[in-house]
């Protein structure tokens, strides 16, 4: 890795978007367990 600004900037900016994809993915994750589980107390009623 060099260290000129933009090469760097360019890698920070691929390290925060699969940060970004990383956390929507887990955060689809958590609401469809919600979601599950919303359902699944639904149905014992």
């Amino acid at each position: 890795m060099s260290d000129h600004p933009a090469s760097r900037s360019t890698a920070d900016t691929r390290l925060s978007l699969s940060h970004i994809a990383a956390q929507n993915e887990a955060g689809r994750r958590a609401a469809d367990e919600d979601t599950r589980a919303r359902q699944a107390e639904e149905a014992r009623r």
